[in-house]
């Protein structure tokens, strides 16, 4: 309240929106922190003017599904007198691990015909494995029988290779042929 001459008036709180940042995270990651953006301070404010903090949760753990999250915002023990808090959600986007099959380096004779080429994976979490593969990368060599000594590339792509749910996206990695 302002008294003004032998009139009293009063200032209302001014709206101070608190908003949940919207936040990105691969599949088998921990969230990352969450936070908030104010938008509305006045006369020079900052977030200093405060005291306490909002309280932000998510249903969203290390094993949530690729998916969208909400975000929850409550302005907590948020205070300050000259202001009234406007709390708004945010989003937790949970995007595919990336699961990288490499071609594993293999070593043959000249004259010899190629060994079978195979791959091995990285960057699986939340303790799966290749359990929940099914087909196979197809795996390429520009080697034949004949090539002379020298190295080669082994190029794997994706063939028939799939996982079991839309948690992973698949990355290649060459690996090499050593004729000898």
């Amino acid at each position: 309240n302002v008294v003004v001459g032998a009139i009293c008036v009063h200032l209302a709180p001014k709206d101070l929106t608190v908003k949940a940042n919207d936040i990105t995270r691969a599949y088998g990651a921990t969230n990352p922190t969450l936070t908030v953006t104010y938008d509305g301070f006045v006369n020079g404010d900052d977030t200093n003017a405060l005291v306490g903090s909002p309280v932000l949760t998510t249903v969203a753990d290390t094993n949530s599904p690729v998916g969208v999250y909400p975000i929850e915002l409550s302005t907590g023990t948020l205070a300050n007198s000259h202001y009234h808090f406007i709390g708004t959600n945010g989003t937790l986007t949970i995007t595919q691990a990336i699961l990288t099959a490499t071609a594993k380096d293999q070593t043959r004779s000249y004259g010899a015909t190629n060994p079978l080429l195979t791959a091995t994976y990285t960057g699986f979490v939340n303790g799966e494995d290749t359990n929940i593969l099914s087909g196979a990368p197809v795996l390429f060599t520009t080697a034949g029988t004949n090539s002379p000594v020298g190295t080669y590339s082994i190029t794997p792509g994706g063939g028939t290779l799939v996982a079991a749910d839309t948690n992973y996206v698949f990355a290649f990695s060459n690996g090499v042929l050593t004729v000898a």
